[in-house]
């Protein structure tokens, strides 16, 4: 399963570019991110500032579906997961929304793009950059609630033996634009800078799902 290893590795830290190809084999594994994102604003004294917003997990959830940041997710139906393309180097492999009941995705929060990888000979030891391409957000309400399409880049570790997997990046930045809308229904369009954001995948596999 080197392949595995090495889509779960660094390409967990992004994804890849969905090119049309039938019956490509995912292994699913879950994922946590976390975007602290700046963007200009003003303080509590009414200054011009930089303020952070950070986007976790279920944030990214919410927003990839298009709904508000307050749902909370289903973990039945609704988990947060790096589709790891099984092949070398892995190219189409991305970060979903996964449904656990159905084994399928409901939506794609990024895909991958120029992906480099090194790697020791039984991928045991990963290394690698990639960029992340977030995508649209189509699903609910992206005029309330969803992201816009930017690119993320970073580099991360991973390794992988069998049907397990850990994959991790410190280093994603670029770009994130999104918009949300409060309990009070107002609705802000963010768009800002990501610095150091985070990425973990691994464990063992939740399915396979071919696409």
């Amino acid at each position: 399963m080197r392949s595995m290893l090495l889509a779960a590795t660094v390409l967990a830290l992004l994804a890849v570019s969905s090119a049309a190809h039938a019956q490509i084999p995912f292994l699913v594994f879950k994922a946590s991110v976390t975007l602290p994102v700046q963007f200009p604003g003003l303080d509590k004294k009414g200054n011009p500032a930089t303020l952070v917003r950070k986007l976790g997990t279920n944030d990214i959830i919410n927003l990839a579906l298009g709904r508000s940041l307050a749902t909370k997710p289903d973990k039945a139906t609704e988990v947060l997961a790096l589709a790891a393309d099984d092949s070398t180097p892995g190219t189409l492999s991305k970060l979903v929304v996964y449904n656990p009941s159905s084994n399928s995705f409901t939506a794609t929060v990024w895909t991958q793009s120029n992906s480099t990888l090194l790697s020791n000979p039984n991928f045991t030891n990963i290394v690698g950059v990639a960029n992340a391409n977030i995508v649209a957000t189509t699903l609910g309400t992206p005029s309330q609630n969803g992201f816009s399409a930017t690119v993320l880049s970073g580099g991360g570790t991973g390794k992988g033996t069998g049907g397990s997997a850990k994959a991790a990046s410190t280093s994603l930045s670029g770009p994130l634009k999104f918009t949300v809308t409060d309990a009070d229904n107002v609705t802000t369009t963010i768009d800002g800078i990501v610095i150091a954001g985070k990425f973990k995948a691994g464990g063992g596999s939740l399915g396979v799902v071919f696409e």
